[in-house]
């Protein structure tokens, strides 16, 4: 199972919240569906990390890398999407709250207006405040669960991003790496050549001075026959 199969789940649960089948049992719904995205998402993150460390030990692979940022820019979309929704589940159930504590209020004060005759009056108008009360308690305690979880989807996140920014280290350092050895391979070029070009005077001034040595003993020689006669 993928995350994004209670992701799915999730967002049609939390439309119906506020709606006539909110209650217990879908607030229950949303809270099993929420840690099994979460649980999953949690170890799709640790997956994530350990391909990355495969990646890294085959980076020969170039497969490995684009599997590697596909599946990573894939996790990113679904991760925003669950936060999506479970911020608009928190969104719902503080308006929902709201509602429910307005109700309550005009309860309360039903209450205070009716009268001790009106006693089965009074006793469905505590029945129904008490039910406000342990409605708000258990809305309360999905909020509080709901900013838990998108506390922990904001951290894989946040471990996400470290990876994203420690890849770009990597990769900037093999760039930089790279473009050293390229002017380095430029630089050794240019000294080749520049090696050459002198090699090739010292041979020019080589063979200029054997030239004139040739002349000199020409031209010595010549002299010698001369005063010989």
């Amino acid at each position: 199972m993928s995350v994004l199969d209670p992701l799915q789940q999730l967002e049609v649960l939390v439309a119906k919240i506020g709606g006539a089948e909110d209650g217990e049992l879908l607030r229950e719904q949303i809270a099993e569906v929420t840690a099994q995205a979460n649980q999953l998402s949690k170890e799709t993150n640790a997956s994530m990390k350990r391909l990355v460390g495969v990646s890294n030990e085959n980076r020969s692979v170039s497969s490995l890398r684009v599997q590697r940022e596909r599946l990573m820019g894939e996790l990113i979309a679904v991760l925003n999407r669950l936060q999506s929704a479970q911020r608009d589940a928190s969104t719902r159930e503080k308006e929902t709250m709201k509602a429910v504590a307005a109700q309550d209020e005009h309860v309360s004060h039903q209450i205070e207006m009716s009268s001790e005759a009106e006693v089965q009056q009074r006793r469905q108008l505590q029945a129904q405040h008490q039910q406000h009360l342990n409605e708000l308690r258990d809305r309360n305690e999905t909020m509080r669960q709901l900013e838990q979880d998108i506390g922990d989807v904001t951290q894989i996140m946040k471990d996400l991003a470290r990876i994203v920014h420690d890849q770009g280290e990597i990769v900037d350092s093999i760039e930089a790496n790279v473009e050293h050895a390229a002017m380095h391979v430029q630089q050794g070029a240019t000294d080749v050549r520049r090696a050459t070009f002198y090699q090739q005077k010292a041979r020019q001034k080589k063979f200029f001075l054997c030239v004139f040595l040739v002349f000199l003993v020409a031209i010595i020689a010549l002299v010698l026959y001369f005063f010989a006669k």
